[in-house]
């Protein structure tokens, strides 16, 4: 059984929500599901990483070394954040090696670059920015008791985004799970690029 489904994807196509495309399911093929409800759902952009392979390989191996709970894992970075220094800022050191993103328009689409750049190798946001006004929002969404940032996981994030996808399906949840996007960028695993020719 496939576990996790990846789409390499160029920068303008990250928030398309291929978490939600419907695949059928039951004997005739009736009934449709959500594929992130059935298979962890992440989206990779690698080809945009031209200048930052370095610190996007020294993060990720910084990440393994150090293990998904440690403090300095994670940066939540909100609209207040968002300059012309944050991608220098991300890529300068080890750490973090996820950013969760609260913020909004075209403030979402300069963090996202802003990691790319910046070899940050995981992140996550909503596609239609954060529903309150808290700064630590999707990062309590994302952690196991809802409330602390320090419990969040990075390494079990497409796991953990899966499992609230399957709760906002089955209406545990409504505090927009559906709308989550996780960047999942192992530079160890890329795809080698053959012509069809």
């Amino acid at each position: 059984m496939v576990e996790r489904v990846e789409f390499h994807v160029p920068f303008d196509l990250l928030d398309i929500p291929f978490d939600q495309w419907p695949v059928p399911r039951g004997r005739t093929g009736s009934r449709q599901r959500p594929l992130g409800v059935l298979h962890e759902v992440v989206v990779r952009c690698p080809d945009e990483r031209h200048d930052a392979r370095a610190p996007w390989r020294r993060k990720w191996t910084w990440l393994l070394a150090q293990g998904g709970r440690h403090p300095a894992a994670v940066r939540v970075v909100d609209d207040t954040q968002v300059n012309d220094d944050l991608a220098v800022d991300l890529g300068v050191r080890a750490d973090p090696a996820c950013v969760v993103a609260h913020t909004t328009g075209t403030g979402t689409q300069d963090v996202v670059d802003a990691l790319l750049e910046g070899g940050v190798p995981v992140a996550v946001w909503r596609r239609d920015g954060p529903a309150r006004d808290s700064a630590q929002e999707v990062a309590a969404l994302l952690s196991p008791d809802r409330a602390l940032l320090a419990d969040l996981d990075v390494l079990a994030l497409p796991g953990t985004i899966r499992d609230l996808r399957r709760g906002a399906a089955a209406g545990r949840s409504a505090d927009g799970a559906d709308q989550l996007v996780l960047l999942w960028d192992d530079p160890d695993c890329t795809m080698d690029h053959r012509s069809l020719a």
